[in-house]
């Protein structure tokens, strides 16, 4: 029996709603390396990143199914490309 992981979620407290109305570009700076980090590390594609809230932004990411889909992500995401 194989098992495979397909998605996951991860939270990050520092990323509230506080710093999205402080410091956009610093908050949208941060999500485009953490995107960059999971496809890189784990092959990771960001689905949907929720709204920032006092408790920090929720982002879910499915995991890339060949190497065309990588690179295909990886000028998204190098190219400045949006969510």
């Amino acid at each position: 029996m194989e098992a495979r992981i397909l998605s996951y979620q991860l939270s990050f407290k520092k990323l509230s709603k506080e710093l999205y109305e402080k410091d956009k570009m610093t908050y949208e700076k941060c999500i485009q390396l953490i995107r960059l980090k999971e496809l890189l590390d784990k092959g990771g594609k960001l689905r949907r990143a929720n709204k920032p809230t006092k408790k920090g932004t929720l982002l879910l990411f499915d995991v890339v199914k060949d190497s065309d889909e990588l690179k295909e992500e990886l000028d998204k995401v190098i190219g400045g490309g949006g969510r």
